[in-house]
């Protein structure tokens, strides 16, 4: 199963840890997790989240997320 940690804020919604059996890619695996709209929106990844699998960028990730893969996403906050 892929687990999925959530950082920061984003642990009281959805937990610290899910562990997810069906995934595919990485922006429909966060679309099955989403609580309205917080991390996807039109099935793209929402900007203002750091999403790393195995601990490296997603966007260098080919393919779909693998069953023993580790997906975090960490909110980053930011202002102007």
């Amino acid at each position: 199963m892929v687990e999925v940690r959530f950082k920061g804020p984003l642990s009281q919604f959805f937990g610290a840890s899910v562990s997810v059996q069906d995934c595919g890619e990485v922006s429909e695996l966060l679309a099955k997790l989403d609580k309205g709209g917080t991390l996807t929106k039109e099935g793209k990844i929402r900007p203002g989240l750091l999403v790393l699998i195995n601990g490296k960028d997603w966007r260098l990730h080919l393919g779909p997320v693998g069953l023993t893969d580790i997906v975090e996403v960490i909110p980053v906050n930011h202002g102007g």
